[in-house]
Parts: C-alpha cells; sequence; structure tokens
C-alpha cells in the first residue's frame, strides 16, 4: 500500500513538472487562459510540424532547423543539437517523422 501511494504521488509530481524534455524553458504566458495550439506553434516557427520529431513534446518556435529546403520545428535546444549533429541519413529520418508528425 505505501508503494503505491509512494508512486501516485511521484506520478503527480513529474505531472505538475510537465515532464519532457530537461532544457525545455517555461512556456509563454498563456492567452485568455489558454496556451496556443501545436498548430499555432509551427506556423509561427514556419515549421512542417506540430510536435517535435525526436521526443513528440510540442514545438517551441524558437527552436528549428532547415534541411533539405524545409524547416523542422523541435522542443528544445538539445533536440536542435541533436539533429544537427546527425549523418544525412538519420537527418532523412527525422525530416520524415516531423512529416508524419503533422
Amino acid at each position: 500500500m505505501r508503494l503505491g501511494c509512494l508512486v501516485c504521488t511521484l506520478c503527480v509530481v513529474l505531472a505538475a513538472a510537465g515532464g519532457g524534455c530537461a532544457s525545455t524553458p517555461a512556456s509563454a504566458p498563456p492567452i485568455a487562459g489558454r496556451r496556443p495550439s501545436d498548430e499555432a506553434r509551427a506556423a509561427a516557427a514556419g515549421a512542417i510540424n506540430d510536435s517535435c520529431p525526436i521526443t513528440t513534446d510540442s514545438i517551441d518556435p524558437a527552436k528549428t532547423a532547415s534541411w533539405r529546403g524545409v524547416t523542422i520545428g523541435f522542443c528544445c535546444d538539445s533536440c536542435v543539437r541533436e539533429f544537427r549533429e546527425a549523418d544525412e541519413k538519420t537527418r532523412d529520418e527525422i525530416l520524415a517523422k516531423a512529416r508524419a508528425g503533422k
């Protein structure tokens, strides 16, 4: 029973912390009590995707990279760095995930 309570408490704490990438910055204050939609963030970034092709978290409009003439949105600097350091084959795979994950 105690283990179950501990697990539940841990889940609540992690959910409150937001999960996702460790380097994801705090989002902008909500507008009229609502956060911008994933689609709005993608449009603001000029990105083809709504969610990060590496973590599947919502993208940050300031975190983008271009590949093969396409702008790809990412959730954090770590994901952008991972993409930029990847070989050509891996970049193409990430681009395919970004296109599919729209």
